[in-house]
């Protein structure tokens, strides 16, 4: 037992390193130097160099208790700026990603498949067209889309139940594909945190660029991952879940008239 929590704890080590303080600690740094080197000293590293130094030499001027604050306040602006990061990818990026945007918007995403669609000579029914601003809002949108046509099934309520019955493996790919794409959100939110150095620093607008691109780039590829893992354990559990609240399945599987009996249950008749 205490050879695991000694590898549990080196594991939250790790992944508070990576994940929290060493970006953290890069965006503190380069507000730094874009404070220090200004619009005139934008790629003048000599320019930055000597107001490091400046500024080290008048700390240690102060004792080790000027030195001991700079260190802390470093680092606690580091886990600031981290934090702020991760709440902006799931609270602003995330729901940008997934929000239905203006209906003209939509109109034209809906042209576009409409024309790709009939060159594959494929003719989907309109609830698998675009809804959504961006094509990782409908790729979440098509997981309920298709349980409704195929088990009757409204994902969003069951899903907590979905979860419950899962095993352990189960949870873990989901957990993992999750992490993946809040993991690009963030980077996305980076890509945000770094376009207000740019008043001051116009390179930080092109760290800007290239993490929002990166970043939602890399996420149409995350949420795919994770909508298909969800799919999969709605597929892999629906018997398990009509099993728990007593529903039986004549056909041997879910089916409309016993999915709809289940989002009666799970409504409470609501």
């Amino acid at each position: 037992m205490t050879e695991l929590i000694t590898a549990l704890g080196e594991k939250i080590t790790e992944r508070w390193l990576a994940v929290i303080l060493l970006p953290g600690l890069l965006y503190a740094t380069v507000a730094a130097w874009a404070i220090s080197a200004g619009r005139r000293h934008a790629l003048d590293p000599a320019h930055v160099t000597a107001e490091f130094d400046a500024a080290w030499h008048a700390l240690d001027g102060h004792g080790p208790a000027a030195l001991v604050l700079a260190t802390a306040g470093l680092l606690g602006a580091a886990v600031a700026a981290s934090t702020l990061a991760a709440v902006l990818g799931e609270q602003l990026v995330h729901r940008a990603w997934t929000a239905r945007g203006p209906r003209w918007w939509a109109r034209r995403r809906q042209a576009a498949a409409r024309a790709a669609w009939k060159r594959q000579d494929r003719h989907p029914a309109d609830p698998y067209l675009p809804q959504h601003a961006t094509p990782i809002g409908d790729t979440f949108r098509l997981i309920g889309v298709r349980a409704d046509v195929q088990y009757g099934l409204s994902v969003p309520h069951a899903w907590s139940r979905i979860w419950l019955l899962a095993g352990p493996d189960t949870r873990a790919v989901v957990t993992t594909a999750h992490q993946r794409y809040h993991a690009d959100a963030t980077l996305a939110a980076w890509g945000l945190l770094y376009l207000p150095l740019a008043v001051v620093w116009w390179p930080a607008a092109v760290v800007s660029a290239i993490g929002l691109v990166v970043g939602c780039l890399r996420a149409v590829t995350a949420a795919a991952t994770l909508a298909a893992v969800i799919e999969a354990a709605v597929d892999v559990h629906q018997h398990d879940l009509a099993e728990a609240l007593g529903v039986p399945l004549p056909a041997g599987r879910l089916t409309r008239p016993e999915g709809n009996q289940i989002n009666d249950i799970l409504n409470k008749r609501a």
